[in-house]
């Protein structure tokens, strides 16, 4: 019931934080919606099949929520137009200017392309790292397709 209500609430803050929610996300907070009474069910009946479906169940949508995939697999070959889209955009905006939640402009940003990989690893202000979900590899190319947002 814990890890339910910690997801839910983490879903919920992840959608209403801005943009459009992402399909993974609706089916993420869809699921734990269903869940949380068939767990609870589960557990008062003393029903192991049902507790057990349950977890497992918990265990998809964290995987989900790790991936961000419904297959639970990051495609191969990442574009890091995609990448941007899905940890960027919501606060710099697809052209980098849109500057929502204190997020700097990428246009007339003055930082080189290692203090961005730098910044993308480890985060800065409200601004969340992203190094669970991408390799160092990843995360430079991504900072090398921010450089090419920059107004010259």
């Amino acid at each position: 019931m814990i890890l339910g209500a910690l997801i839910l609430v983490t879903g919920g803050y992840l959608l209403f934080k801005g943009g459009h929610p992402e399909t993974w996300m609706m089916v993420k907070v869809a699921l734990v919606l269903a869940f949380i009474p068939l767990g609870i069910i589960g557990l008062r009946r003393e029903n192991k099949v049902l507790t057990s479906i349950v977890f497992v169940g918990f265990l998809y949508i964290y995987g989900v929520a790790e991936t961000r995939s419904l297959i639970m697999k990051k495609p191969k070959g990442i574009d890091m137009a995609n990448v941007y889209e899905l940890n960027c955009a919501r606060c710099h905006g697809t052209d980098g200017a849109a500057m929502l939640y204190g997020a700097k402009n990428l246009q007339i940003s003055t930082v080189t392309k290692e203090e961005a990989a730098y910044i993308i690893k480890n985060g800065k202000g409200a601004m969340p790292a992203i190094t669970s979900n991408y390799t160092d590899k990843e995360i430079d190319q991504l900072a090398e397709y921010v450089m090419t947002l920059r107004k010259k």
